[in-house]
């Protein structure tokens, strides 16, 4: 099998490479320009609901739910009546948000469509309502439409406040506010809120305003954060530069001025070290030097950050974004003479029975720990399959013939990387990056695969790996009492009771709390007997 070098796909950017892979090839028939699209954390899930009005669609409208490869998971009916829909979001549970223009909101908390409604308390004197909305994963921003801000600080907590701008009255009296973004708590101590008016930069936090001083190529239409919050770039319609600024905007580091004279239609940044800027026919990913990169995605594309990349969705793909590692760089480079590629050309000088793999050895033998370092961390950074294993066999050689070497991050690497390749099918529709998994851990996407009803996928996953199963088998049972409610009491608690006979300490509690509350009481009675 004859399969390219991963480096035919790279862009160089000054002394780095970046590559945009393909996640998903999406299975829905959506236009991503006729509504709103909220995308969740990691691109668990993705939510769109169309702004296209008509006789039929009017009264049919709903709120979709996706996985991150297009398939519909669950729809939300929307009536006129329920309210209009100013923003839709998404918290780090999960859970969707859906902001009314009338300042009340909801937490759709699973992926049933059971939510809770809140409300923001708008000011009914003035006839205030929501215009629009930021989030992060832990909370909100609204802007009113009398440039008025509330936020919602922590779902947990769910209490609203207002932004107190009376300490500085006369900041936003008259003025447009011309575009704004937040720095969330995660960064500082406080909220932060950042907005270009016709002067200056205002930062806001809950109980104060003033000025940054900033005031180059103001108005601004883009202010964005990147994911550590140390910078801050800006874009200006002005004269089409795209700023790099210190987060307090006290210091320039590079200014930038575009060649393409169509309007930019995003701008983020693509984990911390570059900016992407999206124009109708061109993406730009600009560095810390003066040069830049043209990628040519699909039109209309959005871009949703993480911390080691960018995901792109279009209407036909999931992509993603990010700079290549030292690791697959030093292995897969061409030319390189990096010890971990001089260890994986022994690989096919072994499949080609050729001698010279003794040779590339001898080469190496005193940087063999490196090479095998490097090939696992390469093999955890591969997307397919063909080439994770490629390079974990050619660190199995260099095991084999090095006299010392603690295999535990090989076999630790072998073991995730086999759990990513079973949640990247688009069955599941998750695709996490090596180290998007670590940071959202095993638990949390066991928690995911149950939200989806996947209890044998999530069971073999906490059987691989060996860890506890008890609440798969709990959620697995509350979920078969909600699904049957034309089956009889004793034969629906013998089925519960025969799948679980093995689990001798199980608690039947929150099973029979969920047959309570689906008001099969004699069910409930049988189950704690």
């Amino acid at each position: 099998m004859s399969v390219s070098n991963p480096s035919l796909g790279w862009e160089r950017l000054q002394d780095e490479f970046y590559r945009s892979r393909e996640c998903f090839d999406l299975s829905w028939d959506v236009n991503l320009s006729d509504g709103k699209i909220a995308i969740a954390p990691y691109c668990a899930a993705i939510a769109y609901f169309s702004n296209k009005s008509s006789a039929t669609f009017s009264i049919n409208k709903s709120v979709d739910v996706y996985s991150g490869s297009g398939e519909k998971i669950y729809s939300i009916p929307w009536l006129s009546s329920n309210g209009t829909i100013t923003s839709i979001g998404w918290t780090n549970k999960l859970g969707l948000i859906i902001i009314l223009r009338n300042g009340k909101w909801r937490l759709y908390y699973n992926l049933e469509g059971d939510f809770n409604e809140y409300d923001l308390e708008l000011s009914s004197s003035d006839d205030e309502s929501v215009l629009d909305c930021k989030f992060w994963d832990k909370g909100f921003v609204v802007r009113t439409n009398r440039s008025k801000f509330y936020t919602v600080l922590d779902y947990e907590k769910l209490t609203p406040l207002r932004f107190d701008d009376s300490s500085n009255e006369g900041a936003l009296q008259g003025k447009t506010i011309h575009c704004w973004s937040i720095l969330p708590p995660n960064y500082s101590r406080d909220l932060e809120i950042y907005l270009s008016t016709d002067e200056s930069v205002l930062k806001m936090t809950l109980n104060s305003i003033e000025d940054t001083n900033y005031k180059d190529n103001v108005p601004l239409k883009f202010i964005s954060f990147p994911p550590n919050g140390n910078f801050v770039s800006v874009y200006s319609k002005f004269n089409r530069t795209i700023s790099i600024l210190s987060s307090n905007f006290r210091t320039t580091f590079k200014t930038y001025v575009s060649d393409n004279e169509s309007d930019v239609y995003q701008m983020e940044w693509c984990s911390n070290d570059a900016v992407i800027v999206t124009y109708p026919d061109e993406t730009k990913v600009i560095g810390p030097s003066d040069d830049s990169l043209s990628l040519y995605m699909e039109p209309e594309c959005y871009l949703h950050p993480e911390f080691d990349g960018t995901f792109f969705l279009s209407n036909t793909k999931l992509e993603f974004l990010s700079r290549v590692g030292n690791s697959t760089s030093a292995t897969f480079k061409i030319g390189s003479t990096f010890s971990s590629a001089i260890l994986l050309d022994a690989i096919d000088q072994i499949d080609n029975h050729s001698p010279k793999a003794t040779e590339n050895v001898e080469i190496i033998k005193d940087k063999l720990s490196e090479a095998i370092n490097y090939c696992i961390l390469a093999a955890a950074e591969e997307f397919d399959p063909y080439w994770q294993k490629r390079l974990l066999r050619a660190a199995t050689f260099g095991k084999s013939i090095i006299d010392f070497y603690n295999p535990d991050d090989f076999v630790e690497t072998c073991k995730n990387l086999k759990v990513l390749n079973m949640i990247r099918q688009p069955e599941v529709g998750l695709f996490l990056t090596y180290s998007q998994y670590l940071d959202y851990t095993i638990e949390n996407v066991i928690k995911y695969i149950l939200l989806r009803k996947m209890h044998y996928l999530a069971l073999k996953i906490s059987q691989y790996l060996n860890l506890p199963d008890d609440d798969i088998y709990i959620d697995w049972a509350c979920c078969k009492i909600k699904a049957s409610g034309n089956v009889d009491d004793k034969k629906l608690c013998d089925d519960i009771r025969k799948m679980m006979k093995h689990k001798k300490v199980l608690s039947y509690h929150k099973i029979a709390d969920v047959a309570y509350y689906e008001g099969r009481i004699k069910l409930s009675i049988m189950l704690l007997n």
